[in-house]
């Protein structure tokens, strides 16, 4: 009995902590916050080496598969672009001990393997979609990560810095959707 003594203290302690975090339970959960759990430093180096991967292969890709020159500018500019912005967040991320991601989320390992299998037109469509949903995800990735506190100071100055960027390729990719429709 004196064994169990400290464990039933402890019931009504344990009894209360769901009701701690009752509140933001029953707020709903947003399509970002789904996106983008509670970011870490590592988490947000990550998703945007990823994001950056995924540009410049799918851009790769493009060149090789379209005959559009608006296709072809635009991929030429992504990677580009999204090679030194890669090489920047490297150094950041080296500074900080983190370690960059060498392969695409599955998300862009599939949108690859898709893009893949189209020609044409076809092909030019899907690109230009995905450029748009990928610099959409992208900017909610940087913005949110220049409003965290808890990430390193260095990152969040990074993602204010790239922003401007990564707004410019999504209506790029936006006005190139409609060039090729």
């Amino acid at each position: 009995m004196r064994a169990l003594l400290p464990a039933l203290l402890c019931l009504p302690l344990i009894a209360t902590l769901p009701l701690a975090h009752a509140e933001e339970q029953d707020r709903p959960v947003t399509q970002d916050q789904r996106d983008n759990p509670r970011l870490t430093d590592e988490l947000f180096v990550t998703k945007a080496g990823q994001a950056n991967l995924a540009e410049i292969q799918l851009s790769r890709k493009a060149l090789e598969k379209s005959s559009s020159e608006a296709v072809i500018q635009y991929a030429e500019r992504m990677i580009e672009e999204h090679t030194r912005a890669n090489a920047t967040l490297k150094a950041v991320a080296g500074q900080l001990g983190l370690q960059m991601p060498t392969e695409l989320d599955i998300k862009d390992q599939t949108a690859l393997s898709k893009l893949d299998a189209l020609e044409g037109n076809w092909f030019d469509e899907e690109y230009a979609e995905h450029m748009i949903a990928g610099h959409r995800r992208t900017l909610a990735l940087f913005e949110a990560v220049s409003n965290e506190d808890h990430v390193a100071g260095e990152l969040r100055r990074l993602a204010s810095e790239l922003l401007p960027l990564l707004q410019k390729h999504h209506a790029e990719a936006t006005q190139l959707k409609e060039t090729i429709e």
